[in-house]
C-alpha cells in the first residue's frame, strides 16, 4: 500500500496543456473549480473536462 493511502490521501494525476502533475482531489477540485469559474469559452472547457474527471473519481483527468 502507498504512503499516500495509509494517509488517507486521495492523489490524481492531471494532464493539463500538455503537462502531468500529481495532486491531492480535494486540492485539485478546489484549484479547477477557482480556474473554472474565472476563465471562459475553450479554456474554461478543459477544465471542466478536469473537474468532470475529478469528482467522477478517476486516478488519471485530461483537458482533452
Amino acid at each position: 500500500m502507498s504512503k499516500e493511502l495509509e494517509r488517507g490521501v486521495d492523489m490524481v494525476k492531471i494532464t493539463c496543456y500538455g503537462e502531468t502533475k500529481e495532486m491531492e482531489r480535494k486540492e485539485a477540485i478546489a484549484f479547477y473549480t477557482e480556474a473554472f469559474c474565472g476563465t471562459e469559452g475553450y479554456e474554461q472547457a478543459r477544465y471542466m473536462n478536469i473537474l468532470v474527471g475529478l469528482k467522477a473519481g478517476d486516478s488519471e483527468v485530461y483537458d482533452e
